[in-house]
């Protein structure tokens, strides 16, 4: 799973940072050369989550939410992409990103 969390930093200050969304881009199935990947994109201000107890990976307290699966409410559009697993990441950004900014302007 790749998970994207994209914040505005108001004058490149972290302590004051807003989450504007989350993309998580989940392995869906396909084989060892063609991967078939679901995106699932937040409504602004991020996706509803469980939270988790604070462990030695999260002592700053920063991230206190897991994503396991978004709740339907909180979900702004979902995409699906087929994907050659040779050509890496970037380039499945750019197709789900793609995807998802085509998706949004039929709405």
């Amino acid at each position: 799973m790749i998970y994207i969390r994209i914040e505005i930093w108001p004058f490149g200050n972290q302590k004051e940072a807003k989450v504007l969304s989350e993309v998580v881009i989940a392995n869906v199935g396909g084989d060892m050369q063609q991967g078939e990947y679901e995106a699932r994109a937040s409504q602004e201000g991020g996706f509803l989550a469980e939270r988790f107890k604070l462990n030695s990976m999260t002592q700053s307290g920063k991230h206190r939410e897991r994503l396991k699966q978004p709740r339907e409410e909180s979900v702004l559009v979902s995409v699906q992409a087929h994907h050659e697993r040779s050509l890496g990441f970037w380039p499945l950004l750019r197709k789900v990103f793609s995807k998802i900014d085509r998706e949004l302007g039929r709405t």
